[in-house]
């Protein structure tokens, strides 16, 4: 420190004696900051992050520019602009008189919340090098001289990432995990413009996930913050809860598993027997899923993959000084999620797909896969207390005319075949139709553990219910009494047939269920009725 000054002031001093390294800030204007760590601590995040800093982004290190800040900043940026284009899509909600109208307005309020969530993730790859350089920043710069032109560049980009390929001189790799499957856009005002713009300026990938929860907190008036209990919770308090429930019990399994593979850690060398056990540590930490019943902005399920990710590295490093080479395991598609709120559903998913990526590439993983994004798929926009599923099969009218069975597919399968309104319609018809008669079946004392309803558009295109409805044959009736967690009981419906089926034998060997069929014994078919009266007893007796 006494020739600094000969130096000409430099902004950052470091020094280093192969085993211990310091680094102290001497930016002017500044309050000193030292940073301190040895190679026993050079692999910890927080070090990386440092070194990284110290070679590619100096300016990181100012002690005014602490990652909270700069998350902080970028999150009122982000959200100022969530609220205006939702400011613009209220008057539109509130212009609207007919439920179609209604509906139309509410989903494309949800996609500002989309469109926001994939330009976050655009500053986010841009930085850490999953796009181009730059390559974002600059589109937003060239747009205020066009904005329509701008937004169809945009919505070619998002499209292009989705698959992957070129996008003009650049090659964009393939990132989607449903995050990309829409690519819309809005038409942005050029204040608008100018604020992503300069939001784009700050370094990115130095953002925390916990983001996702600061941007939810600030987008949503305060009325809206206290009817949802959206608040955001520090990392700190949310470690009070994981650490105890999902960590612990790992953690003491580990210090077990250290200590009887502890005499081969110190020859550095181990066998085959050794391997399979920490083998089959890290499959147990790898199968464990994380689910979050009200999951808000993600801040909970980050934390929970951080310290599983952060337990299998260790596991890593130790097999590794046993001679064996394991590869991570731990991945976002081990959380589970239920959200009421759209808006929140959309932004937790971003926010743990960020926190994974980052935390891969601070702790020395490469982000090399292809998709770069996984799949959510245990991600659920729905109520925790209120939970009908729906599920969609698919069948043409030639597959039905031939006796085809259904098919299950996605709900996205379905927008993609039949279009969103009317996949949407058919959707919460499907559910208020459910709930009422399961309603009325539980005052009756019987579970409706399934349905199926068939919709059809008639000659004017009005969508139509059609066929059976909540027969025994389109349906899995349950007595409530005999339920039990885990076990299938015993069903009024035709349930009992197939099972029976199941177990059937033609000409001395199992029925391979093909034409011919084996005749059906006098007491199945006695047993099938008596299960089907029993039902409509029960049903209209509770009426």
């Amino acid at each position: 420190m006494d020739y600094r000054e000969a130096l000409l002031n430099p902004p950052l001093l470091v020094v280093c004696d192969f085993d211990r390294y310091i680094i102290r800030t001497n930016f002017n204007g500044t309050v000193q900051e030292t940073h301190e760590f040895t190679n026993a601590e050079i692999d910890r995040p927080e070090n990386l992050r440092i070194l990284r800093a110290l070679f590619s982004e100096p300016d990181f290190l100012k002690p005014q520019r602490t990652t909270a800040q700069v998350t902080g900043n970028l999150a009122a940026q982000i959200a100022e602009i969530a609220k205006s284009l939702q400011s613009r899509e209220a008057e539109e909600l509130a212009d609207a008189k007919t439920r179609k109208e209604m509906n139309f307005a509410q989903r494309k309020n949800l996609r500002i919340a989309r469109f926001l969530n994939r330009v976050v993730f655009c500053f986010f790859a841009e930085d850490t090098g999953l796009l181009p350089k730059n390559l974002f920043t600059e589109l937003l710069k060239s747009g205020v001289d066009d904005l329509k032109h701008f937004a169809k560049t945009l919505e070619n980009l998002f499209a292009v990432m989705a698959k992957g390929g070129a996008f003009g001189k650049d090659k964009i790799r393939h990132f989607n995990g449903h995050l990309f499957e829409d690519s819309t856009v809005f038409e942005l005002t050029e204040d608008e413009l100018r604020k992503l713009a300069d939001a784009g300026e700050a370094d990115w990938q130095f953002i925390e996930p916990s983001i996702m929860g600061t941007l939810f907190e600030r987008a949503l008036e305060p009325e809206q913050r206290s009817q949802l209990g959206a608040h955001y919770t520090s990392e700190a308090d949310i470690k009070t809860l994981v650490e105890p429930v999902l960590m612990q019990p790992f953690r003491r399994e580990w210090a077990t598993l250290k200590g009887e593979l502890a005499t081969a850690y110190a020859k550095g060398k181990g066998n085959a027997a050794q391997r399979d056990k920490l083998a089959a540590f890290q499959k147990k930490i790898s199968a464990v899923s994380v689910l979050d019943p009200a999951c808000g902005s993600g801040n909970f399920l980050y934390v929970s993959l951080q310290l599983l990710l952060s337990l299998e590295k260790e596991v890593i490093a130790y097999a590794t000084q046993l001679g064996f080479t394991f590869k991570p395991q731990v991945n976002v598609q081990q959380l589970r999620a239920l959200e009421i709120n759209p808006y929140a559903f959309e932004l937790a998913q971003v926010s743990v797909q960020i926190g994974y990526l980052q935390w891969r590439r601070d702790n020395g993983f490469d982000n090399d896969r292809t998709p770069v994004l996984q799949n959510l798929d245990g991600f659920q926009n729905e109520d925790a207390l209120l939970v009908p599923h729906f599920r969609s099969k698919a069948k043409t009218l030639k597959e039905a005319q031939a006796g085809e069975h259904d098919e299950n597919i996605t709900f996205k399968a379905v927008v993609d075949t039949i279009g969103l309104e009317l996949a949407e319609q058919v959707k919460d018809y499907s559910i208020k139709l459910y709930l009422a008669a399961s309603t009325i079946a539980a005052k009756a004392g019987i579970i409706i553990a399934d349905t199926k309803f068939e919709f059809g558009l008639d000659a004017n295109g009005t969508l139509t219910l059609m066929d059976e409805i909540l027969t025994p044959d389109s349906s899995r009736y349950w007595p409530a009494e005999q339920y039990k967690e885990g076990a299938n009981p015993p069903s009024f419906d035709k349930q009992f047939l197939r099972d029976w089926l199941e177990t059937a034998q033609l000409n001395g060997a199992l029925w391979t269920k093909t034409p011919p069929a084996p005749a059906l014994p006098l007491d199945v078919i006695q047993k099938t009725s008596v299960k089907y009266r029993e039902a409509w007893s029960r049903l209209s007796s509770s009426q």
